[in-house]
């Protein structure tokens, strides 16, 4: 037992030691690699989740349940001239997918400290929260996070700018 009770103390220095390298690395570094590095990866996911569908995030995004509304998005894609004609899943005007990919106006990326907040600005998009209930736009699979964490690790602990 008193085996166990060092390991157990040697595993909570090691990650309070984590931690504290964590909340000591320089601030300002870390907020330039979340805008130039993770704020890019970020955003290819994003264009991948919506050109799949929700696929690439491991679940594809549910069918349209009404009929009706699946003719008149297309209908309103066309008279608008919009691209895709209205069959891609949560895309018609492209306003929420450009909020979401950064590709128009609406995404919000904020890097603070050793924080990291990336959203869609409802005051652009006023519907992203409503649209997002039944088909996830913000919920990533582990290996997307994995892939944005590991650059991360490396920057922090390896010193790679």
């Amino acid at each position: 037992m008193s085996d166990a009770k060092g390991i157990r103390f040697e595993m909570e220095a090691c990650f309070a030691r984590l931690d504290q390298m964590v909340t000591n690395a320089r601030p300002e570094a870390i907020r330039g690699f979340f805008m130039r590095i993770i704020l890019p990866l970020y955003k290819n996911a994003q264009r991948e989740r919506w050109m799949s569908e929700n696929a690439s995030e491991g679940e594809q995004w549910m069918q349209l349940t009404s009929e009706a509304y699946a003719k008149r998005k297309k209908k309103i894609a066309a008279e608008k001239s919009y691209p895709g004609g209205g069959t891609k899943l949560m895309i018609l005007s492209g306003a929420l997918v450009g909020a979401a990919t950064g590709d128009g106006p609406g995404l919000y990326a904020i890097a603070s400290g050793t924080q990291f907040t990336i959203g869609i600005d409802i005051g652009q998009v006023d519907y992203a929260g409503y649209a997002s209930e039944k088909r996830p736009t913000m919920k990533f699979s582990d290996e997307t996070i994995a892939s944005w964490t590991e650059p991360l690790s490396k920057f922090i602990f390896g010193g790679e700018k």
